[in-house]
């Protein structure tokens, strides 16, 4: 706001002043932006961001080159520069913040950035590949564990021993049976 100051003394003067309060700025935050469908499968689409901002500039730097940059004057909720580059691309990119009095700098790093959310279809993919080879896995071990103990069984057939059977020629005794033994028979209930 407007300050005044009087200087009353031997010779009166008065001077204004004009004061502004600004609040301290966040770093941008870069991502990829996965929402983007860019032309051409070798370009990573980004975005920078910052959230509840007032009286500032956010810009996108190719090394000290201005390339794009928006600005806001009143309080923003939510404010965002878009960027696209190649997957291939050398090159130093910053995201700058900044108002009258400072700035905040991110740097991309654009080996990690455009591979990570190239697509939730590259982790799928890895996904599926996982769970297929440890289903194979499974079923190897299992395959494996099955014939092994079918061939145990085999093994084990194969140790049996055949012998001819001998005879022995049992004693022959009559048995006597007396006449006193008493035998009865009783219904079973």
């Amino acid at each position: 706001g407007l300050y005044k100051l009087d200087i009353i003394g031997v010779k009166w003067s008065s001077k204004t002043f004009s004061v502004s309060v600004y609040a301290r700025l966040p770093v941008p935050n870069i991502t990829k932006d996965c929402s983007s469908s860019s032309s051409s499968s070798s370009y990573c689409s980004l975005l920078c961001s910052v959230v509840n901002v007032g009286h500032v500039t956010l810009s996108w730097y190719k090394g000290n080159s201005l390339l794009s940059s928006i600005s806001v004057s009143d309080l923003s909720i939510s404010l965002s520069l878009p960027l696209e580059v190649e997957y291939q691309d050398k090159n130093s990119y910053s995201c700058v913040l900044n108002n009258p009095i400072r700035n905040q700098t991110t740097h991309l790093d654009i080996t990690q950035l455009c591979h990570t959310c190239s697509g939730s279809g590259s982790l799928l993919v890895l996904i599926c590949t996982a769970g297929s080879l440890l289903i194979v896995a499974a079923v190897g071990i299992f395959c494996r564990k099955y014939r092994k103990t079918d061939q145990e069984v085999q093994t084990r057939t194969g140790e049996i021993t055949y012998i001819d059977p001998i005879f022995h020629k049992r004693n022959t005794q009559k048995s006597h049976v007396k006449e006193e033994d008493h035998v009865e028979y009783a219904p079973v209930q």
